[in-house]
């Protein structure tokens, strides 16, 4: 006959049990989930690869592949993703478009560019890609070259008849017709009337006068922030020396002229090797690069 078991005896062997049962369940389900995760990542990679581009300085660029990248998992599309551009340039981030399937996918952006980055330098554009699918992410190191916009005409000029302005004697303020300051005035109301030489901003109409002939040529010039090229011939005038008559360069230029009323120096004298390359406007004065008329020169043909 059955013996009939007490509670305290059950409860003993309740525990018993779970002293040995639990540390096998626990084992198992690390097991199964090792195993799981294993399986996972073994059939996911995440790969992103940045490239190389280039874009035109000041150009809206549409449509910029910036960042190629493939997902193991061949059922993601490109709604799967999210990709963030940082362009290296200090602008803001912007978000990319993801394009592609069958677990290989592109990443394109529209971006502008301020200024040049031109080769062998280049601008780091990271990638970021984020997928939401599996909460992961990869980036892409990609690099910019970013060329120089080309020049472009600015005012059309309208080719008409050739006018030639001459005169002879009279002075400075001289309005007889013949004279020498008669002639100047006819030229000057001839391109436009009104002199913006004092004026930096952009102006629709007139004309400006910068007087090269005004550069002292002995490293004074300019409260002495000129480069001596040679001394009282050749001098380089900073890139802001004209400045406040609405000239800005964009690199050094070179001013020459003879060093006083008994010099006989010219460019040509101190430079032989370029004598045939800038065309002098006048005497006294020579800016080399610088097809520019000035107050007081005749221009030859």
């Amino acid at each position: 006959m059955a013996r009939m078991r007490s509670a305290d005896e059950m409860t003993s062997r309740a525990t018993r049990l779970r002293r040995h049962v639990t540390p096998l369940l626990a084992a198992l389900t690390a097991a199964i989930v090792s195993q799981a995760f294993a399986a996972n990542c073994a059939a996911v990679t995440f790969v992103a690869s940045g490239v190389s581009f280039s874009a035109e300085e000041g150009q809206a660029e549409t449509g910029l592949t910036v960042a190629t990248f493939t997902h193991g998992n061949t059922g993601l599309t490109a709604s799967n993703f999210t990709a963030t551009i940082d362009w290296g340039d200090g602008t803001t981030a912007s978000t990319g478009i993801v394009a592609g399937s069958n677990g290989s996918f592109t990443v394109i952006g529209d971006h502008t560019f301020a200024e040049e980055v031109l080769a062998p330098a280049a601008l780091a554009v990271t990638v970021m890609i984020d997928a939401a699918a599996d909460n992961v992410n990869a980036m892409a190191d990609s690099t910019a070259t970013v060329t120089d916009a080309p020049l472009t005409e600015g005012n059309p000029v309208t080719i008409g008849v050739p006018a030639t302005f001459a005169g002879v004697g009279g002075t400075n303020t001289s309005t007889t017709p013949g004279t020498a300051n008669a002639a100047l005035q006819a030229f000057e109301a001839a391109i436009g009337g009104v002199n913006n030489g004092a004026v930096p901003p952009p102006q629709t109409g007139g004309f400006r006068a910068v007087t090269w002939d005004g550069v002292a040529l002995d490293g004074t010039d300019f409260g002495g922030n000129s480069i001596v090229v040679d001394p009282n011939h050749v001098v380089g005038i900073p890139r802001d020396r004209f400045q406040t008559r609405g000239v800005l360069f964009e690199e050094i230029y070179a001013v020459s002229g003879p060093g006083g009323p008994t010099d006989t120096s010219t460019f040509a004298t101190v430079n032989p090797s370029v004598a045939t390359l800038f065309p002098a406007f006048g005497p006294l004065a020579l800016l080399t690069k610088m097809p520019y008329c000035a107050r007081g020169w005749s221009v030859p043909p």
